[in-house]
């Protein structure tokens, strides 16, 4: 997984600013997991609790659940339909328009 230094620099290009208390536990919670660690960094640019979402994914018996749900529930309407579509491809790669 990344290091703890990697976490912070993430977090720095995706603005997100956290106490260091916050950082070590969102590190220790992730496990350093690159997957885990873009879902929750998602959730914390659209939270206004950074502490409170972090205590509740220090709870989660299913990490990667909880912050599916986090992501999942603020998504707008037209963000959950165009990552409906998206799943459809199932890793795939697709076009906006068909190639000739």
């Amino acid at each position: 997984g990344l290091s703890v230094e990697d976490v912070q620099t993430w977090l720095a290009q995706r603005g997100l600013v956290l106490s260091t208390e916050l950082m070590h536990e969102l590190h220790a919670r992730t496990e350093g997991n690159a997957q885990f660690l873009a879902l929750a960094m998602n959730s914390l640019q659209r939270t206004p609790s950074p502490d409170r979402f972090i205590a509740k994914l220090a709870e989660a018996t299913d990490i990667e659940r909880y912050l599916l749900h986090e992501v999942d529930h603020n998504l707008s309407d037209d963000e959950r339909a165009v990552m409906g579509a998206v799943a459809v491809l199932l890793g795939y790669p697709g076009w906006r328009k068909q190639k000739n």
